[in-house]
């Protein structure tokens, strides 16, 4: 462990694998290696405000394990998230999917527009319609806070309504939101029906795709968080390596 040293944390890795990383940096740097740690995925970033704190146990096993290392995450839910790490004394590099735009232009086919889903998705929504060069469309949400249930769509005004468009956000979870909002689509613009595409940098799909590839027709993702080979293999899946491209950009 003397050169240029890589751990990489995926998606679906637990407080196990942080006690490793912690012992892996120790030999590391005990025999004069640089540490790279890659977590690309943030753990709980989207638990970054209230008491409690839900990204708080993350938070700290991986503050304590890097030591002072630097991590390289990969579209950040917030910045909010990624300060909560700096805040305690972490130092932590945000990259984004919009950084690689060659990756970008070589995965995606042509749209006639990015859809941005929520005022959350607006940056990297924007950011994908500079390097795509088409224009971007504003959608924003409704949601009961007590519930934490999505209560209403503003839909946009789409300049070609049964054209192609690209859904842009960071993670899928249950995938509701994006269900949501194509459901209003299809009801402002019937009988003209858009054929849309989504992409989310962190795939969790913890409802499986099924729910998605109704409105649907490519599903989009990278390998952050791996699937399992029956997700995989689905024909609306196209998961790209990321992995490759960020570790390369960082360890040249």
């Amino acid at each position: 462990f003397v050169g240029q040293e890589i751990a990489y944390i995926s998606g679906k890795a637990n407080f196990e694998d942080y006690f490793m990383l912690n012992l892996w940096n120790q030999v590391v740097r005990s025999q004069g290696g640089t540490a790279h740690i890659f977590v690309p995925y943030l753990p709980a970033a989207r638990a970054d405000r209230g008491i409690p704190l839900g990204l708080a146990p993350y938070r700290d096993l991986l503050v304590g394990a890097a030591d002072g290392a630097e991590i390289h995450v990969l579209d950040a839910h917030s910045s909010l998230a990624v300060k909560h790490y700096e805040d305690r004394g972490a130092s932590v590099t945000n990259h984004r999917i919009t950084d690689f735009p060659d990756l970008v232009r070589k995965v995606f086919p042509k749209y006639d527009g990015i859809i941005a889903p929520d005022r959350g998705a607006e940056g990297r929504s924007t950011a994908f319609a500079k390097i795509l060069e088409v224009p971007v469309f504003q959608a924003s949400k409704t949601r009961d806070f007590d519930s934490g249930a999505i209560t209403g769509f503003e839909v946009p005004d789409l300049e070609i309504p049964n054209g192609k468009y690209l859904l842009v956000d960071d993670i899928c979870d249950g995938g509701g939101t994006f269900i949501g909002l194509a459901q209003a689509l299809a009801r402002k613009y019937y009988p003209s029906k858009a054929d849309l595409d989504l992409f989310v940098t962190h795939g969790i799909f913890s409802n499986g795709l099924e729910p998605l590839e109704a409105p649907f027709r490519t599903i989009y993702t990278t390998n952050t968080f791996p699937q399992d080979v029956t997700l995989r293999t689905r024909p609306r899946l196209t998961e790209i390596d990321i992995k490759t491209t960020l570790i390369q950009e960082v360890v040249k």
